[in-house]
């Protein structure tokens, strides 16, 4: 998604008129923003305390996982928006596990991502290039507009 995000509306509006509505964008004074704190919504999976199944890996709300060192207000508006109650989840056979699991205690839920970048939809659709995220090389430099942070790759294990 390649999406400005500016304060007002009026901001949003110059961009469009700039760009010939070619460039999408998103005013932070139009949003609407539920809190999303992820202590008080529990997993999917999560009914009353008790969980309905055991996942087989490691599900959790993408957005709990992000940290933000500036503005954290408008990065968690931002952010809760566009991911919403997106799953991360280790593997699509995880995911596919999840996704069965949820169902058939009949519990509606968001999509889910791997940590690969494979999409299960919350229709249930997944596999195909559509629902593959592009190889992290390929972004390199177009996310965000800058570097990940050097603490980055120690995190994953690679120097």
């Amino acid at each position: 998604m390649d999406c400005v995000v500016t304060m007002t509306t009026v901001a949003a509006w110059k961009i469009y008129n700039d760009t010939q509505g070619r460039q999408q964008a998103m005013p932070l004074d139009t949003v609407f923003w539920r809190n999303n704190n992820s202590s008080s919504r529990p997993l999917p999976h999560i009914r009353n305390g008790q969980a309905r199944f055991l996942p087989i890996r490691n599900p959790v709300f993408a957005r709990d996982l992000l940290i933000f060192q500036e503005n954290a207000e408008g990065c968690q508006m931002v952010f809760g928006n566009l991911l919403g109650d997106t799953i991360l989840i280790d593997d699509l056979d995880s995911a596919n596990h999840y996704r069965k699991g949820v169902v058939q205690s009949r519990i509606p839920f968001s999509t889910l991502v791997t940590r690969q970048g494979e999409r299960i939809h919350s229709n249930g659709k997944f596999a195909g290039l559509q629902n593959k995220a592009p190889p992290r090389e390929k972004l390199c430099g177009q996310v965000f507009r800058c570097t990940p942070p050097q603490a980055i790759p120690n995190l994953y294990g690679r120097d």
